[in-house]
């Protein structure tokens, strides 16, 4: 019986023919990398369509390997290389068959595994005879879908595209799921250059940025536009995603809440998606903890597991269930997961901060010291070190180490960026403020605007100690350009409204109110802006406005500027250019006037996963907790804080001081 040798192109295509997939793996006898078509069999009146029964091969041979792969053998070359290699033997063998006549046909294909360890795979396509080449290709891309593990009807919505464009799709896909995020980003570039209205590329795409928003290029903001514009094209799940990551009101805002959500909502509609339920996993681990959900962290652990459950192959929640593990004191648990997630061929970056977090847990400072030695200049790893260093209150020795490294030894703008910004919130925790204005206008070429730097140095000296003399001129640079006499520059719309919020911002930290409320009137006069685009961070603004107002000048809309403040909060909201932190610490002092002092220590231990401004809010915690009477919970904020700001400028020493005396004050525990 003929039969024609397929070898499939590159990692993608090895988890597409079942390397590394659920069970176990296959016997020596079998080589996982090679199909056997077999002779459809050919049916039907007509004798016209006997040609196929050979054909067949050669197109299921262009669709699994391409161009770049070894030429189709005929079965002979096939016994001839099972007798000088033994164990070569296909693992994968596609039977089918051919019905019709001249007018119409039927095609039918099932994909079998000789090693008994995946169920068959088996699709069907039907059409006008004169198709039947176009047909035939359907065929096979649908079941080289299928052999993926995906439902029958992605496979459907798969095989719309051309086979180079498919194999790329599938690289990517197997490149995401192995955390090899570049590749992935790659592959599913090259599948758009292929189709450019591949949607479900663009999707992939979408889920590779979000994963990893470092990456260089701004993929991410071209391809969800793509991905949202093209939804129509996806299937139930990819639409789901794309709603949950574009947010109900796309392209108009949405708060965190909402995209929460939405990711809740994406995965009731779709049980069976891994990705889908990695990111529930991920809003409620990042996310949750941020708009107050109580039991966030172990409904994230749980999404976890449900995603390694629908697909055992996919490595990222590993990572959040390391660090789960232990935060929980579980070093044996957390050592399981990590050799899960070794055991797999992929980039494996991100186990030198795993095994680095794990050596921290179980107190072995030589194995800390190897896992940074193994990091080098590995941004995700060092930048990983360093952020939990800084939220653990411990490891920080090796924090400090990697904040040493020369900030020259990373050129590419985006890993530059990430590592700037990494090593100037630790300088600020620090309490380095001129080493941190340093840092941060190093930042200003590689930013992602020109603004980023100029409001990030105003942030600083609001909350975290940051240098105000740098903060006033970054201010007044900004101000020049705020005209609040005139509607907005369309051009410059949502810089304008960041610009006003944070320059107002700063001077009220000053004492400088009285621009406040002129402020509010531009940002809540509809004539002042035509569009409706940027209405929801314009409320967002105002009422942040509002609240400094209350809390500064007239108390008595304490009570009203309460409740805004609250609902944003929990919502997630940022105002523009001035961010969480700020927000979060205004309704603290709100609540505080209020005489809510357990309410303003609860929106204080509100953190996203970034550490930028996390020493001044240490030290307002320890304060607050001892005014209620918690001292086991002021102890170890204050503790926590007098780790982190190990080596202030004279500046600050005052501040570290204060705190130290009210640590000592509090007694031993």
């Amino acid at each position: 019986v003929a039969a024609v040798l397929l070898v499939a192109l590159g990692a993608g295509m090895a988890h597409t023919l079942g390397v590394g997939g659920a069970g176990p793996a296959p016997t020596d006898r079998y080589a996982a990398d090679r199909v056997a078509v077999r002779p459809f069999e050919v049916n039907g009146p007509s004798a016209s369509l006997s040609f196929m029964r050979e054909g067949m091969a050669e197109i299921f041979a262009s669709v699994f390997t391409g161009e770049a792969a070894p030429r189709a053998e005929p079965e002979g070359a096939i016994d001839g290389r099972a007798r000088r290699a033994p164990g070569a033997e296909a693992r994968w063998t596609v039977t089918g068959s051919i019905m019709g006549d001249d007018r119409q046909v039927y095609l039918r294909a099932e994909l079998t595994d000789a090693a008994g360890v995946r169920p068959a795979r088996r699709t069907s396509v039907s059409g006008p005879a004169d198709s039947i080449y176009a047909l035939s290709r359907e065929l096979a891309e649908r079941l080289l879908v299928l052999h993926t593990g995906a439902p029958p009807e992605e496979a459907v919505l798969l095989a719309r595209t051309s086979p180079p464009a498919l194999r790329a799709y599938l690289a990517g896909r197997e490149a995401h799921r192995r955390n090899r995020y570049e590749d992935a980003d790659r592959h599913f570039n090259e599948a758009l250059r292929f189709d450019s209205v591949f949607a479900q590329a663009a999707v992939g795409l979408v889920e590779t940025h979000l994963a990893a928003p470092w990456l260089r290029g701004h993929a991410f903001e071209w391809a969800l536009p793509l991905a949202f514009r093209l939804r129509h094209r996806l299937g139930p799940a990819d639409r789901y995603l794309v709603t949950a990551v574009a947010g109900p009101h796309y392209p108009l805002a949405s708060t965190q809440a909402e995209h929460f959500e939405a990711w809740e909502q994406a995965v009731i509609q779709a049980p069976e998606r891994a990705a889908i339920w990695y990111q529930w996993g991920d809003a409620l681990y990042h996310i949750g903890p941020f708009i107050g959900i109580a039991d966030a962290r172990e409904r994230a652990r749980g999404a976890f597991e449900r995603t390694l459950q629908v697909d055992s192959s996919y490595l990222l929640p590993l990572i959040h269930l390391v660090e789960l593990a232990t935060e929980a004191g579980d070093v044996q648990g957390a050592s399981a997961y990590l050799h899960r997630f070794t055991s797999e061929p992929h980039d494996t970056a991100t186990a030198h901060y795993l095994r680095w977090r794990i050596a921290l847990a179980a107190d072995d400072g030589e194995g800390r010291r190897r896992a940074l030695e193994a990091a080098g200049t590995d941004v995700g790893s060092l930048s990983a070190i360093l952020r939990a260093a800084q939220f653990l209150g411990d490891g920080l020795d090796d924090a400090r180490a990697i904040a040493r490294i020369d900030r020259n030894s990373w050129s590419a703008p985006v890993e530059r960026w990430r590592m700037l910004f990494d090593f100037h919130a630790f300088a600020l925790n620090r309490g380095r403020a001129t080493e941190a204005r340093r840092i941060a206008q190093a930042m200003t070429d590689v930013a992602p605007t020109p603004h980023n730097t100029a409001h990030l140095l105003i942030r600083d000296a609001i909350h975290s100690g940051g240098d105000p003399e740098a903060a006033e001129s970054a201010a007044r640079k900004i101000a020049g350009a705020v005209d609040l006499t005139r509607p907005h520059d369309p051009e410059r719309r949502p810089e304008q409204i960041a610009d006003v919020c944070v320059v107002e911002s700063w001077r009220a930290h000053g004492g400088r109110t009285d621009g406040l409320r002129r402020a509010v009137r531009w940002l809540r006069d509809p004539a002042m802006h035509p569009a409706e685009e940027d209405a929801r961070p314009r409320q967002w603004c105002a009422d942040y406005l509002e609240g400094i107002l209350a809390r500064d000048v007239e108390r008595h809309l304490v009570p009203a500027a309460l409740d805004r403040l609250r609902d944003l909060v929990a919502e997630g909201v940022g105002p523009p250019g001035v961010g969480p932190e700020l927000l979060q610490l205004l309704l603290a002092d709100l609540r505080v006037l209020d005489g809510d002092l357990e309410g303003a220590l609860t929106a204080l231990r509100l953190r996203q996963s970034i550490t930028y401004s996390l020493a001044p809010r240490l030290r307002r915690e320890g304060r607050l907790a001892a005014m209620i009477g918690d001292t086991a919970a002021a102890r170890a904020a204050y503790a926590h804080y007098l780790a982190v700001r190990d080596d202030p400028e004279p500046r600050i020493r005052p501040e570290v001081d204060s705190v130290r005396a009210a640590l000592d004050a509090l007694g031993p525990p």
